[in-house]
């Protein structure tokens, strides 16, 4: 299996979970900072980070550094004579390479890949987006002088809020501007 593993979360850990489950050892590159920026832009957490948090989950056997994007005759021969690897390994996603074909074309046509299960709902994409766009929640304050009481925060925005009532033992109901003049968004 290869990847880019940028910002490892548990969607990643599911696939190398999957991938395990298809052989007796998992061996797993990860992609280079300089292929990623090629294919997909520049990425969040730097190659050697990257290859720390893969050989740190527990169903990878092996790590190999700099893995290309795109699977080349040239990476697969060494996969297969150097690793002495059955397969290449992928989720259920797409992964198109910048001139629209298919980065795994290689290894689909030598008969030589496998495919898993994408897990739903999580990607490093979304992670990115929530970070620079947190969504917005409903939360009740204490009553503004403008006799608003609710209003739309970004979540990170709750947390100073309550960080500055722990600081006061007795809250006072009226002090909203107080905590209007902290909360900024």
């Amino acid at each position: 299996m290869d990847g880019c593993f940028d910002m490892m979360h548990y969607g990643h850990c599911n696939a190398l979970r999957q991938a395990r489950a298809l052989g007796d050892e998992l061996v797993v590159g990860v992609v280079s900072d300089a292929e990623i920026i090629a294919n997909k832009g520049p990425p969040v957490t730097p190659h050697h980070e990257r290859m720390v948090m893969v050989k740190a989950v527990k169903w990878v056997d092996e790590v190999i550094a700099d893995a290309p994007y795109a699977i080349t005759e040239e990476f697969m021969k060494k996969l297969f004579e150097e690793h002495s690897i059955d397969y290449i390994i992928h989720g259920d996603d797409p992964c198109v390479l910048p001139d629209g074909t298919d980065a795994y074309a290689l290894a689909k046509k030598a008969g030589r890949y496998k495919q898993i299960k994408r897990t739903e709902g999580v990607s490093t994409t979304d992670i990115v987006g929530n970070v620079l766009h947190p969504p917005l929640i409903d939360f009740w304050f204490p009553p503004f002088s403008n006799g608003v009481d609710e209003i739309r925060v970004p979540h990170f925005c709750l947390l100073l809020y309550f960080s500055l009532l722990k600081f006061q033992i007795e809250p006072n109901r009226t002090d909203a501007a107080v905590y209007a003049r902290k909360i900024r968004f």
